[in-house]
């Protein structure tokens, strides 16, 4: 692209919608199915080499590769493990995410996703050699997400829902 965007235009929507309309796409025009005695082969070789891209891609340690559709690439490999693991036969792949810390952290995904820029922010300021950033970043950010779940969202998962209130038929809109 040329250019360095400034570090927060990725918090953005308008400039990840490939993401957003692939997140879309896969709610309009998927649907889980039942697991079938057939296994899908392809799916999971798919789902397999889309986890790979996912694991490689976590190595890329320049912004221009992501702004340059590596987003979209991450988006991409996404949508293929999970419209597979919509199937919701029994694989590899599924066990290997089933394993208890891969479950924990889908638990505990939120909170990693609201806690790991500024942590990391914060990290960088402290002039740490880049692993040891990582590793403190990683570590900061799991500890502050395991206490804000076992906190703050503990404390919103228990509060009583608010029943629905019926709508009246002249209120309702034509089908």
């Amino acid at each position: 692209l040329g250019i360095d965007p400034p570090m927060g235009l990725w918090a953005f929507a308008n400039f990840r919608v490939d993401t957003i309309i692939l997140g879309c796409a896969m709610a309009l025009f998927t649907r889980p199915s039942s697991a079938s005695n057939e296994p899908n082969r392809w799916g999971e070789l798919l789902a397999v080499v889309a986890l790979v891209t996912l694991g490689a891609i976590v190595a890329v340690d320049n912004l221009k590769f992501f702004w340059a559709g590596g987003f979209t690439i991450v988006a991409l490999a996404t949508f293929v493990i999970a419209n597979y693991l919509r199937r919701g036969e029994p694989s590899r792949l599924a066990s290997l995410l089933e394993l208890g810390p891969i479950r924990w952290t889908g638990l505990i995904s939120y909170g990693l996703y609201l806690w790991h820029y500024p942590v990391h922010w914060w990290m960088e300021e402290r002039d740490l050699s880049k692993p040891t950033l990582i590793l403190f970043s990683f570590l900061a950010t799991y500890a502050i997400a395991l206490l804000s779940y076992f906190t703050l969202e503990a404390w919103f998962r228990r509060m009583p829902r608010r029943p629905r209130l019926p709508v009246p038929d002249s209120e309702r809109l034509p089908v």
